[in-house]
């Protein structure tokens, strides 16, 4: 373990094979539902905050203790967002059953229903006096209600899913985004439009409103944070930093910051004059709605694993780290020990519940700490000494997480031995599409095909849907591409408008550089063969027309560099299209594409069989069913893989043990159900009209939970969804798992437009 020069941060080094970071100053604590929760907010005065989840539920929290004061199952829905009345008295919630509902802010009483939308209610907010409440829906509208009767005021229509409004603090309009990708902008109380921007390039989800009321900032599916001018609309900043979409945005109540977060699991802080990046934090799993307490020190946001609360003041962490670890002091003077013996204190000798491990030094403070070291080296054995001091608690359930420590532990003391050395680690993945895969299993024609275009220097567009294997092809590639200089980098890491700044990208040394794009293609010039590898290339369909031609000519035919960039199908056709209207930057014939679909199935069963470890192995039974549930999706089968080998190491279940229909059961659970976030991105990837065909797709064939046959297509859907990857060759190609996520969520998914 080592501690970084600043006193922030922990390395260590354990016996899964994992190198982790750890924050030591701003530990988190986790709020568990059920299931996601999905939307938080703070009680105005600091006395409370609330969340809701896809359990159906609503929770009160303490902010202190944060035990649940209150819960109501009455919903019956699941709660798509939540915002407390000024007041703090009441808060009111959005449903998937089109409702928008009233309750007690303290106790969760029911107090009244609005009725009126059609289809799932999304979105919520309260004008700054109370007045007013609007909210949001799947069936195209914003509508404004008197909260203290439930009366509707007024409608407002938009083109698509409404997925967000906010109210200018001076009450006088509304601001709403929708999956049309635009902000509109209206009048209190008519509705009146007042201004509409084309704001982003996908689904709008978040409005912030600065406190002047002169600006507010819009966050996207596309992973930006833009700030606009509310009297004009008027682009002011573009904000980038997430890497994937962004769910929620919130304004400190002291007007200096506003909170982001995203499934890129990071909350971000930003300063709002500067729009600098102040802070980050890192989640274990993605996050959606974010809110701040009203002294703006805390943080709270609703994720996959429950609700999770961040203290932005520095505070020490106590961290459960792995392995045999000494004793390690901080630059600061602070000291964290774990016994030199593998141990654990259980407070109950049950492991197969959640325990709690009692770390000694845990809880001392940096005087006492330097005592018992000194007694320590004087000879006095460090581990009854650290019985002697102070002890801190730690449940443990499977999950590293930080917690305040306030009690002693319990006498006497169990003492449970660990075996460390038995750990079996999972070899797979659950989050990615072949990582740390040495050998790219079943991608040997797409890998020579990309040999050839590496062999003539040539151009080659990588094209598949989300996690179908492209940035690890593309991380291959770097590490096995003797004899050739790589430089690669995601467009999404950084400003990527223009040639100096994507040159500043693939090679940031070159940042300070007056003329980085030449100094750049000076530096391509050193080299024999270079290759420039681009991920993530949607963000060149709003780059600079200047950027485009760099590009041409660096991949150009003469040239001796090889140009390969990376994006799903949809993002080749928008990028396409700005190349059309940039003469000079297409590159016409000269281009090798290289579609990534599924892998032969021979491969995807030796990958299953071949990668489990012998302590928990998959049978060919099994792997055959993963592939007839799943196909041959290299996702998929990283994730039915990590969940066959949990079942066995840590659950300790035999999954040779299960049926057919148990394993059907088990497939629903951890991929339909589990990652169901993966799912609504793929579908939220699809443009309005594609979504359109899907819907009327689905319906058509809903009985038999398939698609219905392309051959009714019109001319124009069957472009339309050629565009999006979803249709080659006169058939559709949507994958098994995707198809069964939409047939279960259809009546989610809206209805097609007439």
């Amino acid at each position: 373990m080592a501690w970084s020069p600043d006193g922030r941060r922990i390395a260590s080094a354990s016996h899964d094979n994992t190198i982790r970071i750890w924050d030591a100053t701003e530990p988190t604590k986790l709020l568990p539902h059920t299931k996601d929760a999905t939307c938080v907010s703070y009680a105005p005065d600091g006395t409370g905050f609330i969340s809701g989840s896809d359990d159906d539920t609503l929770r009160v929290w303490d902010p202190h203790s944060h035990t649940q004061r209150a819960i109501t199952t009455s919903h019956q829905a699941k709660p798509r967002a939540i915002t407390h009345s000024p007041s703090g008295e009441h808060v009111a919630s959005a449903t998937s059953d089109c409702r928008v509902r009233i309750w007690d802010a303290n106790t969760l009483e029911h107090v009244r229903t609005l009725a009126g939308h059609t289809r799932d209610a999304t979105c919520v907010a309260y004008s700054p006096d109370g007045k007013l409440l609007a909210s949001g829906s799947a069936d195209r509208t914003s509508r404004l209600w008197n909260p203290a009767t439930g009366e509707h005021l007024a409608t407002a229509k938009h083109e698509d899913w409404v997925n967000c409004v906010a109210f200018s603090p001076d009450g006088t309009k509304l601001a709403s985004g929708s999956s049309f990708f635009d902000i509109q902008i209206w009048s209190i109380p008519t509705l009146a439009k007042l201004l509409e921007i084309n704001a982003h390039s996908n689904y709008v989800n978040g409005i912030a409103w600065y406190p002047s009321g002169d600006r507010f900032v819009s966050s996207s599916w596309d992973c930006k944070l833009r700030v606009w001018n509310a009297n004009d609309g008027g682009r002011i900043h573009e904000l980038v930093g997430h890497t994937a979409p962004v769910r929620g945005l919130a304004f400190a109540p002291d007007g200096t910051r506003f909170a982001s977060v995203s499934d890129d699991k990071t909350l971000r802080i930003w300063d709002a004059q500067t729009y600098e990046q102040l802070e980050q934090f890192r989640s274990e799993t993605p996050l959606r709605r974010v809110a701040w307490s009203p002294d703006s020190a805390q943080v709270i946001a609703g994720s996959t694993a429950g609700v999770q609360v961040w203290r932005l003041e520095p505070c020490l962490a106590i961290l459960q780290t792995h392995g045999e670890i000494g004793l390690a002091q901080t630059p600061s003077g602070q000291f964290c020990l774990q016994p030199e013996s593998a141990e654990a204190y259980l407070e109950v000798p049950r492991p197969d519940r959640a325990a709690v491990f009692y770390l000694p030094l845990a809880g001392i403070r940096d005087h006492q700490s330097r005592e018992a070291v000194a007694r320590s080296l004087a000879g006095q054995p460090t581990r009854s000494l650290a019985q002697s001091l102070g002890w801190a608690p730690l449940p443990w359930d499977g999950e590293i997480r930080s917690i305040s420590v306030d009690r002693p532990p319990p006498s006497p003391l169990t003492i449970v031995s660990t075996q460390f050395g038995d750990i079996i680690t999972n070899p797979f993945s659950p989050d990615t599409a072949l990582r740390n895969v040495d050998t790219l299993p079943g991608r040997r024609v797409e890998i020579d095909e990309v040999v050839q275009v590496l062999r003539r220097r040539g151009v080659a567009w990588l094209r598949g849907p989300r996690r179908a294997g492209k940035t690890s092809f593309l991380n291959y590639l770097v590490h096995h591409s003797p004899g050739c200089q790589v430089f690669s980098r995601s467009l999404q890491a950084g400003p990527a408008q223009t040639p100096d700044d994507i040159a500043s990208l693939l090679a940031p040394k070159l940042g300070d550089a007056p003329n980085s794009a030449a100094a750049f293609v000076e530096l391509l010039h050193e080299h024999k063969a270079p290759v420039i590898i681009l991920d993530e290339i949607a963000v060149l369909a709003e780059a600079q027309a200047g950027t485009l031609r760099w590009l041409r000519a660096l991949g150009n035919e003469d040239s001796a560099i090889t140009l390969i960039y990376s994006g799903s199908h949809y993002d080749w056709v928008q990028v396409r299209e700005r190349m059309r209207e940039v003469p000079g930057s297409s590159f016409g014939n000269d281009v090798t594409f290289v579609d990534f679909g599924p892998i032969p199935e021979p491969d995807a069963l030796e990958f299953l069989t071949a990668t489990a470890p012998a302590q928990a192995p998959i049978s060919a039974t099994l792997a055959s069913w993963v592939v007839q549930e799943c196909g041959t999706w290299p996702y998929y089968l990283q994730v039915l893989g990590y969940a066959l080998v949990q079942e066995q190491t840590v659950h300790q279940r035999t999954p040779a043990t299960m049926s057919r229909g148990d394993f059907q059961d088990f497939y629903r659970r951890v991929l339909l159900r589990a990652k169901a976030t993966y799912f609504e991105l793929r579908w939220q990837e699809f443009t309005p009209r594609a979504r359109e065909v899907l819907r009327a797709g689905l319906a058509a064939a809903r009985e038999h939970r398939r698609l219905s046959n392309p051959t009714d297509l019109t001319d124009a859907e069957k472009r339309v969804m050629r565009d999006q990857g979803a249709l080659a060759d006169g058939s559709w190609v949507i994958d098994k798992p995707f198809l069964n996520w939409m047939h279960d969520n259809i009546e989610t998914l809206g209805e097609p437009q007439s």
